[in-house]
């Protein structure tokens, strides 16, 4: 409660001991030039829960290659929704959004350094795990079941906060996507959990944006957001998951945060392999080709990945590959991944004694894609 009460004095223009240099220095409002066009017709256009329910965000969320089941909501009917922004001002032009206030709140300009909306909701177990000694309050979650028909499972999303940049290693509203009861939602390359104190203008910074300037140059409510992130991990397919999106305020409802996924990427279809022809070279007794990798979903699929050969034909054997499994199974390191709509090409040489024909061998259900390393 301490916290709480010295944050409010701090960030409350109405404080009779204030002077007026301390009232100008506050960030309370921002000046921006509004465009007509801005006037007339505002580029974001939200839907909260008054007006769309939370199948239809789910409904909105999931692409290809994914069943759901058993959708629930909890929080206020004001904080979350679905959205377009015909500005695409954040890198994701429509979708759905999670907030500890008001889901329509996230619409530019930036008029507020601390726009906050109170919801009355509760706290979520799983975000109070995460903010530990401080109280939660605001939570909005939506959870369901899916069956993949994939092995990978992904989506894109973005964080961000009117806490930015206040409290960066200070309280931190709390997010999380708990997959199976396991937070997903993590900075890529490392383990670390997205959130305000491993994301901001000093730390991880290639993966985020300030919109803490004046006048405003991101036309949104939130004083900073990550970069377009994504979460790629390995599924069963057929085995059925739960998937719980959560957010809330920490310490007390001020300051609203926001998490926003993008429409149609939760998805478990989005890659394919095209079979390579192959060279023979006489001297080294090595066949050479390029494995084309195709990602034709909407969703990067961060690195690290590795492609596997499931198994292989009779005397072939892969002589570059990056490494071998217990099992014996040959892997490639694709360290940066596979960018969204794009595709790469691998180099193979194999061994190939009995001079067999592999064109049919490399074919989908022949290879893997994982996040996970072959063990």
């Amino acid at each position: 409660m301490f916290l709480s009460s010295l944050r409010r004095w701090f960030t409350d223009t109405r404080q009779p001991s204030q002077t007026p240099a301390k009232v100008g220095a506050r960030r309370g409002f921002k000046p921006r030039l509004e465009t007509l066009e801005e006037r007339i017709v505002p580029a974001w256009s939200v839907s909260d829960l008054t007006t769309t329910t939370a199948a239809a965000m789910v409904q909105n969320l999931v692409g290809a290659g994914v069943a759901v089941n058993s959708i629930q909501y909890k929080g206020a009917k004001i904080a979350s929704g679905t959205f377009t922004d015909s500005s695409n001002v954040i890198g994701i032009a429509g979708g759905i959004i999670l907030s500890s206030g008001s889901a329509k709140g996230i619409a530019g300009p930036n008029a507020s350094g601390s726009f906050s909306t109170s919801t009355g909701a509760a706290s979520d177990p799983d975000l109070d795990k995460i903010i530990a000694l401080q109280a939660g309050y605001d939570a909005s979650v939506l959870e369901f079941n899916f069956v993949p028909q994939g092995n990978i499972l992904s989506f894109s999303y973005v964080f961000g906060s009117d806490e930015y940049p206040e409290f960066v290693n200070s309280i931190n509203d709390a997010f999380g996507f708990f997959l199976n009861g396991k937070n997903v939602a993590i900075i890529p390359g490392s383990t670390l959990p997205v959130s305000i104190n491993n994301v901001n203008d000093s730390l991880n910074s290639q993966f985020y944006v300030d919109n803490d300037t004046v006048p405003t140059a991101h036309d949104t409510q939130m004083n900073g957001y990550t970069t377009v992130l994504s979460v790629v991990v390995p599924v069963n397919p057929g085995q059925s998951y739960h998937i719980k999106l959560a957010i809330e305020d920490a310490a007390d409802s001020t300051y609203d945060s926001w998490v926003i996924i993008k429409s149609g990427s939760l998805s478990t279809a989005g890659h394919a392999y095209a079979p390579p022809r192959y060279t023979y070279n006489p001297v080294t007794k090595l066949y050479f080709g390029y494995l084309t990798v195709v990602n034709y979903s909407t969703v990067g699929l961060t690195g690290p990945l590795y492609l596997f050969f499931q198994s292989l034909p009779k005397g072939v054997k892969v002589t570059n590959a990056t490494g071998k499994s217990s099992k014996g199974v040959p892997y490639f390191t694709l360290a940066k991944g596979i960018a969204a709509q794009t595709s790469i090409h691998l180099p193979i040489y194999l061994t190939n004694p009995y001079h067999l024909n592999l064109g049919t061998f490399f074919s989908h259900y022949k290879i893997g894609l994982t996040p996970i390393k072959p063990v």
